[in-house]
């Protein structure tokens, strides 16, 4: 897991600077069902991309 602090990053439009974490998939599946990911900018995305992208097919189990 890489985890870029926030400072580098240009500031997101609410002023926050923001971070990047990259993670696997599965993993990312399974933070949305725990809560650990829950902005809709994020969730969408990876919602799409597991029924019907790249990775149509992926579950979070």
């Amino acid at each position: 897991m890489l985890i870029e602090p926030p400072g580098g990053l240009p500031d997101h439009e609410d002023g926050h600077p923001e971070a990047t974490l990259e993670l696997p998939f599965r993993r990312a599946l399974c933070m949305i069902r725990t809560d650990g990911i829950n902005d809709a900018k994020t969730v969408m995305p990876l919602r799409r991309a597991a029924l019907e992208g790249p990775f149509a097919g992926v579950s979070a189990e």
